[in-house]
């Protein structure tokens, strides 16, 4: 039921159309992503990363670094909502756990947001994944 809510919030936010300028673009993404033995500290800017490849992390950083948006890794889901509440964010290409997101889709409303679930290969929390193509189109379809 959560993926099928995600989907028509995902959908609900593309027929709106709604397009905002590089600086005004919020990537937020789970701190789960990060590799579970990575000893960096990430949170909340993704600057310390070494970029090994072990991670989707630096291709996380280099798209937002390439397409000059805002770019921060959340440790929970209060963290996060608080950080897409700010007045420059005007939307939101949001990567998480489907619990997570269901939370965060009304914590932004009514902010154009994009949800993009993990991939948890390894359980709940741990070493997670998203596809960097995936975020790659959900972040042009929000741009102007």
């Amino acid at each position: 039921m959560g993926s099928k809510r995600v989907s028509l919030s995902n959908f609900l936010t593309r027929l709106r159309g709604k397009r905002v300028a590089p600086q005004h673009l919020l990537l937020l993404v789970s701190s789960c992503l990060q590799r579970s033995a990575c000893d960096c500290r990430l949170t909340p800017s993704l600057d310390h990363c070494r970029a090994c490849g072990q991670c989707p992390v630096c291709g996380l950083r280099e798209l937002a670094a390439e397409k000059g948006i805002q770019v921060f890794m959340a440790t929970g889901g209060r963290l996060a909502a608080q950080k897409a509440r700010e007045k420059s964010v005007q939307a939101v290409v949001a990567v998480a756990c489907r619990k997570e997101l269901l939370a965060g889709l009304m914590a932004t409303f009514p902010k154009a947001t994009v949800a993009l679930e993990l991939a948890t290969p390894h359980g709940p929390c741990k070493d997670t994944h998203v596809d960097l193509q995936d975020v790659r189109r959900a972040v042009e379809s929000l741009l102007k």
